[in-house]
């Protein structure tokens, strides 16, 4: 299954690994290093990629937490982060055609 550790004892799947790096690359932008909040939701999906979720779950998952951030924080976040969930960012979403990529795109 997409994004999902080959087996037990093998390292992990391309798609999680090129994932995961993704993450760290918002993660560790000087625009979220000084949130909080934001810190915690992206540590939060790394440590789930370094366990060998599934891609699609930790996206599903990321994807409702920055909405619900943007929603709170009068409809602004960091650029990287606004990239990250819209799929600017290269390979993010390569593959999670089934999980919508833009919050606000009827489906």
């Amino acid at each position: 299954m997409f994004g999902k550790k080959k087996d037990k004892n093998s390292e992990f799947s391309p798609d999680i690994m090129a994932f995961k790096n993704a993450l760290e690359e918002v993660r560790f932008t000087p625009e979220v290093e000084h949130d909080a909040e934001l810190i915690n939701m992206f540590d939060e999906a790394i440590d789930k990629a370094e366990k060998g979720e599934a891609v699609q779950t930790i996206y599903g998952r990321l994807s409702y937490q920055i909405t619900q951030y943007i929603q709170t924080h009068h409809f602004k976040a960091p650029k990287p982060v606004t990239e990250f969930l819209h799929g600017s960012t290269g390979s993010v979403a390569t593959g999670l055609t089934s999980v919508p990529v833009s919050w606000n795109t009827v489906h």
